[in-house]
């Protein structure tokens, strides 16, 4: 997994081929992008989703998928409501970890930074539950939105530089410093943005 931070990195998906809706799975996944609109097929889809008798990690996956889809449609408010069904019928902490992040995600996409910063702390507290791969870039999109008219930022960069010596989050720190970076930019402190560049050009 590619651990850049920021937006760029994409979103946290997988395909969920492997069990019994695989072929609905991908009837979903050749949306129209050009019209931005539903095939027959894809409709059909949609609807022997609704009737899935078992609300298990098989109705959980195909959420998922459409969500996906949506994605792909830049029909984000849609995508989310997707994700809340796909998050609400899983087990697996892994896609539970996953689905709250690509939550807080599209919560940005749709401007609202508030319940974005909230689904990112749910990952960042399930801790050792969830991959630490979304933990680190969860910490790292909070900073992105902090605004130091309403926060400590003083308490801010302290969290950052206990979770930088953590010897846990080495193979994250490109996406810490890149993240510090842009915060240090965002407030016109240049020379301490390169540092944090320096380091990940450096490794050290």
């Amino acid at each position: 997994m590619n651990s850049n931070s920021g937006n760029s990195m994409g979103y946290f998906w997988y395909w969920f081929s492997t069990k019994a809706y695989f072929l609905l799975v991908h009837i979903l996944a050749p949306f129209n992008k050009r019209a931005g609109l539903l095939s027959t097929a894809q409709k059909n889809a949609l609807e022997a989703i609704k009737q899935i008798k078992f609300k298990d990690e098989v109705y959980s996956d195909a959420h998922a998928s459409i969500a996906q889809a949506y994605v792909n449609l830049g029909r984000h408010q849609e995508a989310l409501k997707s994700m809340y069904e796909a998050l609400a019928f899983t087990k697996r902490q892994e896609s539970k970890a996953r689905y709250k992040f690509i939550i807080g995600q599209l919560y940005e996409k749709l401007d609202k930074s508030d319940s974005a910063y909230t689904y990112y702390q749910r990952v960042i507290d399930m801790k050792r539950k969830s991959p630490r791969a979304y933990v680190m870039h969860a910490h790292a999109r909070q900073l992105s939105h902090f605004d130091t008219k309403v926060g400590d930022s003083a308490l801010v960069l302290e969290k950052f530089q206990k979770l930088i010596e953590d010897r846990e989050n080495r193979p994250f720190l490109d996406v810490l410093y890149h993240q510090l970076g842009l915060f240090y930019e965002k407030y016109d402190l240049d020379d301490k943005a390169i540092a944090m560049y320096n380091h990940i050009v450096t490794g050290k």
